[in-house]
């Protein structure tokens, strides 16, 4: 059965159009979004009313009209609604940030779900930590937030200039030989800041995999008295991330002294001009106060408008990387009965692990994979899984050639254990589990099989017990013991055990080994550098490497 759908000639799907991909975003929560645009509109007409207001007070209290009074009521009252729907509208685009955020989180964990075996370990692990973290941080400042601000912006700017002119044409076209000035001089950095915060995303990276890579080597540093080398090199990735956030920091300094100097500049040559036409008696002294307001206010919206274009565009390498899927069709086998290799040749920078290997698994036998650390054991129940592809020869599975181009999932039919299984910050039963629905009795029953039902039954919160991180609170062999009975509740046809019982002691280990291999209607694969006489008596065969 194959499951997943068609792939490009890159195994990459790319949603990234713009236009589209906010589109995507808004039909997520519509409700917000019309709440967005709704807000957004009521504040920038109170915002420009409150400018203009002043006008209409201090033009009615010089021709003594006590219009004024009530005029000024009216004002503070528009003022201060107007900051109330700020907050609603701060609470609101925090909301609908978290649901986008959030469905992009959803989108990369899909991706990881999807993209194989094999693309998923082409990504160092740090990186993909640096996606949930770093760049979905600076997608949500960078992106989604200066999004939200264009609606904004673009009914300011629009009715600010509508305002002006209609005040005097005069002031309107002053506005607009201001504005263009004002883009010329404090645009300039816009490009320069958008790259400059591209990079700095990438060395945090960078920083994060450095993270990963030396701090999970602490104890071999340790031994070989090498610690300083963790530092060393943390203390590079982190220079370099710095660095890179002063130069951004420097650009969007000049960047802001340029456009904001400029700014109150420009409005002091509009009061100075529009005193000129008060003089002139074009216009009425009140606009003294209104006018040089409204022009900040057209100034300051449309080139932020600009300035959030061009910062938006700089994380379109962002989006693009988080919004393409990677997906590898996969094979899901049903009714496992035979897995073969016919000639299979495999070398690992030009040293080869296998030349012309055969072998054969059937249904309802025992077998063991013997040899020394290094002789390919682990190599070989890779081909066998699905998960190393490169090689020579061809890998059978109910008779039929498995494609190197696609994924296998055998979850169904064989269950793996490893020298190493995880452990998850959750309960016992969650551990065990792992989203499966089983009754206690069931749980228990299995736990008695892998040695660990006193245990856990004499612990006070019994299967709801939380484990520690790492599983930092149980032994190796609990540990093991614990992955043991994740993989036996499963009750697949075929189980393997790839060195699954090397921390627990030897009479325990027998134990549960000789209760997995007496079961008759169970494949079982024992991969070990020894094999205990009890245990290689009840085998089929042994493949020795």
């Amino acid at each position: 059965m194959i499951i997943g759908g068609s792939i490009n000639e890159n195994n990459k799907i790319k949603y990234f159009e713009k236009g589209e991909l906010m589109k995507k975003y808004i039909t997520i929560n519509l409700y917000r979004w019309f709440g967005t645009i709704i807000l957004t509109i009521l504040i920038a007409l109170g915002t420009i009313f409150s400018s203009y207001g002043r006008t209409l007070i201090l033009d009615n209290f010089l021709a003594n009209n006590h219009n004024y009074f009530l005029y000024g009521i009216v004002l503070i009252l528009v003022m201060a609604i107007t900051e109330i729907l700020k907050s609603c509208l701060s609470i609101n685009n925090a909301k609908l940030i978290k649901d986008w955020i959030v469905s992009i989180g959803s989108g990369v964990s899909e991706n990881i779900e999807k993209m194989g075996y094999d693309n998923y370990h082409k990504i160092k692990h740090g990186e993909y930590i640096s996606w949930y973290t770093t760049d979905l941080e600076r997608i949500s400042t960078s992106y989604f937030e200066p999004f939200l601000n264009l609606f904004s912006n673009v009914v300011l700017s629009t009715v600010s200039l509508i305002i002006l002119f209609s005040i005097n044409w005069k002031i309107g076209s002053v506005s607009l030989l201001l504005l263009i000035i004002l883009m010329i001089v404090g645009t300039r950095f816009g490009k320069k800041i958008g790259m400059a915060y591209q990079k700095f995303s990438q060395l945090s990276g960078i920083y994060t995999n450095t993270l990963q890579e030396y701090t999970s080597a602490y104890d071999v540093l340790k031994n070989f008295n090498a610690l300083s080398i963790l530092k060393e090199k943390i203390k590079q990735a982190q220079t370099d991330l710095e660095n890179q956030r002063v130069v951004a920091k420097k650009y969007t300094s000049f960047a802001t002294l340029a456009f904001y100097g400029s700014q109150r500049i420009f409005e002091g040559i509009m009061f100075m001009f529009v005193l000129y036409l008060v003089l002139q008696k074009e216009i009425s002294i009140g606009m003294l106060l209104s006018v040089p307001a409204i022009l900040a206010l057209f100034l300051n919206s449309t080139g932020m408008f600009l300035e959030i274009v061009i910062q938006m565009q700089g994380m379109n390498d962002i989006i693009e990387k988080l919004e393409t899927k990677m997906i590898v069709e996969t094979i899901e086998y049903d009714n496992l009965s035979l897995i073969e290799g016919n000639n299979i040749t495999y070398s690992i920078d030009e040293k080869k692990i296998f030349d012309n290997l055969s072998f054969k698994f059937e249904k309802g036998k025992k077998y063991a994979i013997l040899g020394p650390s290094g002789s390919g054991k682990s190599t070989l129940l890779n081909i066998i899984l699905g998960r190393i592809n490169n090689f020579d020869g061809e890998l059978k599975v109910n008779g039929v050639v498995k494609e190197k181009n696609k994924d296998v999932l055998f979850s169904k039919e064989i269950a793996y254990v490893s020298q190493e299984g995880a452990i998850f910050n959750m309960s016992i039963r969650e551990n065990i589990l792992l989203g499966m629905k089983k009754t206690d009795e069931e749980i228990f029953d299995i736990l008695k099989k892998v040695k660990l039902y006193d245990l856990v039954n004499n612990l006070p919160e019994k299967l709801d017990t939380i484990i520690s991180l790492d599983g930092n609170n149980l032994s190796g062999g609990e540990k093991q013991r614990l992955t043991l009975a994740r993989a036996l509740i499963r009750n697949t046809p075929c189980i393997i055990l790839d060195e699954a019982t090397s921390a627990i002691d030897a009479k325990t280990a027998v134990a549960i080994e000789e209760q997995i291999v007496e079961d008759s209607e169970k494949t079982v694969i024992i991969i070990s550098h020894h094999l205990d006489d009890k245990i290689s008596s009840k085998l089929d065969k042994i493949y020795f490497l």
